[in-house]
């Protein structure tokens, strides 16, 4: 009797240490995840001030269009029931990334703005030319993009 109480609280603290330290490193890894997000966006901006200042105000403006795409791509992932259950049961102790404004700001600018990013509409003869090229997973990112869009600009 006492030894199988002994191995049951020995079971219990080793349960309770595998859970707490899977959720300690799950919280931190989505920390250092928006942090070298951040770090990314920074360099960036680097890149398009530098461009900016340069005169190249053309190439500037398709990095910030890129910005716009990856906004309305990444919205269905920020969103996913997967994404809703890691936040309310880890947290994220970040601003809140899935304030629908921001979403609407972008659907709106990408439905007066054509995207410069999107698949040319001549693909499908290029692609039966030369059958090694893949633009199935740019025609899903935009399909993808057209989705958010007509949802959040109607």
């Amino acid at each position: 009797m006492k030894r199988s109480f002994i191995v049951g609280i020995s079971g219990a603290v080793a349960l309770a240490a595998i859970v707490g330290g899977y959720w300690a490193g799950m919280r931190s890894g989505i920390e250092l995840a928006h942090g070298s997000h951040a770090a990314e966006t920074g360099a960036v901006a680097v890149a398009e001030l530098t461009l900016l200042e340069a005169g190249h105000t053309d190439k500037a403006k398709l990095f910030l269009e890129a910005g716009v795409e990856d906004g309305l791509a990444g919205w269905s992932d920020l969103t996913s029931m997967r994404a809703r259950l890691s936040e309310y049961i880890f947290g994220s102790g970040l601003p809140p990334f899935n304030d629908e404004r921001l979403v609407r700001r972008l659907a709106q600018y990408r439905k007066t703005h054509p995207s410069p990013w999107a698949v040319p509409a001549g693909v499908a003869v290029v692609e039966s030319l030369d059958p090694e090229l893949n633009w199935r997973p740019l025609k899903e990112r935009n399909a993808k993009i057209a989705t958010v869009v007509e949802r959040y600009a109607p």
